[in-house]
């Protein structure tokens, strides 16, 4: 019965011992506010302007795109010295289905505007 005794205070002693060392132990230091640990929000309309920029002629240009029902509208200058279809480019311009930017808008319109006037607007699937 006195071994049983001294065992039982043994093993309550170790687990004490390792319950008070992990107490301790600090606890893991939180990143300060503000730290660059490298997570970027994801931001639609910064995704349209850059596809638009990797995509445009040099001297086209977009509007700011602007929120709709279900998607983004965007208006696109087209220069007055450019020939060509202004609608058939703006459908060229269209992000590829496997774009980021189809996980986050259903639909993209796209209107391009040429010799002063707008043209039809083009539905981006």
């Amino acid at each position: 019965m006195v071994a049983y005794i001294r065992s039982s205070y043994v093993i309550l002693a170790l687990i004490s011992g390792i319950a008070t060392s992990q107490a301790q132990a600090a606890p893991p230091a939180l990143p300060a506010w503000g730290a660059d640990d490298g997570f970027k929000p994801f931001d639609i309309v910064e995704e349209l302007r850059q596809h638009f920029r990797d995509h445009l002629p040099t001297t086209w240009y977009i509007a700011e795109p602007e929120k709709v029902e279900a998607g983004y509208f965007i208006k696109l200058g087209v220069p007055v010295e450019w020939g060509g279809n202004p609608v058939s480019a703006a459908r060229n311009l269209c992000p590829d289905r496997s774009s980021v930017i189809w996980q986050h808008i259903p639909h993209i319109q796209i209107e391009p505007f040429y010799q002063k006037r707008p043209w039809a607007v083009v539905e981006c699937p």
